[in-house]
């Protein structure tokens, strides 16, 4: 009893590290379009031929890549072995951050639910940039709230740096910026008394995000330390929202100058094709001999006429797609799985010469093992528990903001927004963008278990007391028994 934290992380670590280890060798890495870039950047880092980030990307995700190619070697089972690791982080983390808010109990149901999560799981075997931002997001928002409760300026300081590493690793964690001073000023109930810790947290915050953001900025003469929305609206046109008509290359336009007119003719030829917008902007690039970021920005003034034109399909879309973001779905293995089998991401990796070597389909034991690795996947999908999840982490809300951590749930809360209405926003509907939310919902639903708790307490004491303070009825005399000579 003297040892119970340790007693429940002990559990926590073992059931995490149980699924993680059962699934690590059975399945190869999966990947996306994306993935190649990270691949490609990282290896060549370890490999001393340059770090060349592009404009989308982030740099800390290929920094692990090549740390991980640097001193395990060219086999990518060494970054899913990290990448797991990263996932106990994640585990541990999430058991602090519950037990914090809610209590230790909340904390320990938070944590088997992020240790057994199939999404979490299946992403944490993704060449992508989330098996990183996930810990760092959550070792963020545990040391914020940590210092909201024990009001430590060092540790403001470092809750900022952590969430400044995250920002690092997606471009959506640059949201934090602002979610984190709101959050204190909720919790000091005085923008005055707020100043100074939230000064902090950005303190925090810029010692490492302003760095990268003047090496881009003297780079690309642009100020902004990752993300090309031009492409990101252009994909959600074209991939990720229904509905939205793409004009004709030949129609109407205010723009009298004849580049811009070839250039955006070229724009919609292609997204009526449907073609990827990381492939729109490298034609503009090659045919009309523009940079990155210029190209970027042609992008980004076709989509923005497309989205001004019809506001009301933006708008709509943007409200669906946000709900089904929070909802999630059935992530399907054999979905992941056969992302090692498709023929245009086996020909976008292996056009690299630097790392077209490492690709392989998923081998003959790992297609005998795909059953177990289904099956570990199958134990929990937050999607089939969406109604009493929901439930829960609505009460936990509430609760927290009327009678808990107010400060500390706010942060939670307005963290969740940050990431997935942005998504919902500027990409639509992409399930992986809402996982990162998911430790935080889960310490929430399990905060919601702590009104029910003291409901279901005071039932009993007062059932209790009902039975004690009832007078005592007289049996019926064919209960009682005879008692012989």
């Amino acid at each position: 009893m003297r040892h119970r934290d340790l007693l429940l992380l002990a559990a926590l670590i073992a059931v995490a590290a149980f699924m993680r280890g059962m699934f690590l060798f059975r399945a190869p890495l999966f990947v996306r379009h994306d993935s190649v870039t990270y691949l490609q950047t990282g290896y060549e880092l370890a490999r001393g031929q340059g770090f060349d980030v592009p404009l989308r990307r982030t740099p800390l995700y290929p920094l692990l890549i090549g740390g991980v190619v640097w001193a395990l070697g060219e086999d990518l089972d060494g970054l899913a072995l990290v990448q797991h690791l990263l996932g106990l982080g994640t585990v541990v983390a999430t058991y602090l951050l519950g037990k914090a808010m809610f209590g230790r109990l909340a904390g320990f149901l938070a944590g088997v639910l992020v240790a057994i999560s199939a999404p979490l799981l299946i992403y944490e075997h993704y060449i992508l940039a989330e098996p990183l931002f996930i810990p760092l997001l959550v070792i963020g928002m545990l040391l914020v709230v940590t210092a909201l409760q024990r009001e430590r300026a060092w540790l403001y300081v470092l809750g900022g740096l952590v969430l400044g590493l995250a920002a690092l690793s997606r471009p959506i964690g640059q949201a934090l910026l602002a979610v984190a001073p709101l959050a204190i000023v909720v919790h000091k109930g005085d923008l005055r008394a707020a100043l100074r810790p939230a000064a902090l947290v950005l303190t925090g915050f810029a010692l490492v995000l302003v760095p990268w953001v003047i090496r881009g900025a003297l780079a690309t003469g642009r100020v902004g330390s990752a993300g090309a929305v031009g492409q990101t609206l252009v994909g959600r046109i074209i991939r990720h929202d229904e509905g939205f008509v793409i004009p004709g290359p030949d129609s109407p336009t205010n723009d009298t100058d004849p580049t811009r007119v070839a250039i955006r003719r070229l724009v919609l030829t292609q997204m009526a094709r449907d073609a990827r917008p990381s492939a729109i902007a490298h034609r503009v690039r090659e045919q009309y001999g523009l940079s990155e970021v210029e190209a970027n920005a042609a992008l980004q003034d076709v989509a923005l006429e497309i989205v001004t034109d019809q506001p009301q399909r933006f708008f709509w879309g943007t409200l669906s797609k946000f709900r089904r973001l929070l909802v999630g779905e059935d992530e399907r293995l054999r979905v992941h799985w056969s992302t090692r089998k498709d023929g245009e991401l086996r020909d976008t990796w292996t056009a690299e010469q630097s790392i077209a070597h490492l690709y392989s389909p998923p081998s003959e034991v790992e297609e005998r093992e795909y059953q177990t690795a289904e099956a570990l996947t199958r134990i929990f999908q937050p999607y089939q528990w969406a109604a009493p999840l929901t439930l829960l982490t609505l009460l936990g809300l509430g609760w927290g903001l009327i009678r808990g951590p107010r400060g500390p749930t706010a942060l939670l809360a307005l963290t969740i927004v940050a990431l997935v209405f942005p998504s919902a926003l500027l990409v639509g509907y992409v399930p992986r963008y809402r996982y990162p939310a998911d430790p935080l919902l889960a310490v929430l639903a399990a905060g919601g278990l702590v009104p029910l708790g003291l409901l279901a307490r005071i039932a009993v004491r007062r059932l209790a007391n009902a039975r004690a303070g009832a007078p005592e009825r007289p049996r019926p005399a064919a209960d009682v028994p005879e008692v012989s000579a």
